[in-house]
């Protein structure tokens, strides 16, 4: 698994808005015992190609810096699609500039 981190721009959109304040208050206790299940899931989508796609699971925004894990593993990511928490989320594209590793 891997772990971004990258400059967060929000929309204004009604649904970034949202993406935004569950982040911010979700729980990072519940995340740590079960991620799959207590995180909002992101698709993130190559701006010039967009067939390449990473799932990430978000961890948290601070000070419009946010923290993504990659799921890598086809378990993983078969996971992603299982009962989303936020279901309106779920395809939310962001878009992440200056990525570290």
């Amino acid at each position: 698994m891997w772990y971004l981190e990258g400059k967060y721009i929000l929309s204004g959109t009604e649904i970034s808005t949202e993406f935004e304040k569950r982040l911010r208050d979700g729980d990072m206790k519940a995340f740590q015992q079960d991620p799959e299940t207590n995180s909002l899931k992101v698709i993130l989508h190559n701006t010039e190609n967009a067939d390449l796609v990473l799932y990430c699971l978000a961890i948290y925004i601070d000070d419009n810096v946010i923290n993504l894990r990659q799921l890598a593993s086809s378990e993983a990511i078969d996971k992603f699609f299982h009962k989303p928490k936020y279901p309106r989320i779920l395809s939310f594209i962001l878009s992440i500039f200056n990525p570290k590793l």
